[in-house]
């Protein structure tokens, strides 16, 4: 009876440490996809990171070119404002140059009618010294 109760002690015993080295074994197994799930990701992580970086680089190229784009626009667009300045600037100074060449032809007719009627005035005063003489 003793015998078969050490044996059976025995045999468990010996199923529980077989077990445990499969649990073992199992959480071994375990350990190492998840080191190498780890290591995929990481790998998978600077690859992404490289590719993130990447398009980090062209999102900023991209600004670049729209900040260079803008700048662009904006001068071209002074540049066509100075010009419409320019052009505003002249036409006031041709229209001064017309009025001033009006103004001067018309004192020059009212000049001439002031000069026709003081020499009428002068006619007149003759006509009127050799009526009385």
């Amino acid at each position: 009876e003793g015998e078969r109760e050490r044996s059976k002690d025995k045999e468990r015993s010996s199923r529980d440490k077989e077990r445990e080295r499969s649990r073992e074994k199992e959480r071994q197994r375990e350990k190492e996809k998840e080191r190498e799930l780890k290591e995929r990701e990481k790998g998978k992580g600077a690859e992404k990171e490289g590719r993130d970086e990447k398009k980090g680089r062209d999102r900023e190229r991209k600004r670049e070119g729209e900040r260079e784009r803008s700048k662009d626009k904006e001068r071209s667009s002074r540049d066509k404002e100075r010009e419409r300045s320019r052009e505003k600037e002249r036409q006031r100074e041709k229209e001064k140059e017309r009025e001033l060449k009006e103004r001067e032809k018309g004192k020059g007719a009212e000049k001439e009618g002031r000069d026709e009627k003081k020499g009428r005035d002068r006619e007149r005063k003759r006509e009127g010294e050799r009526e009385r003489s």
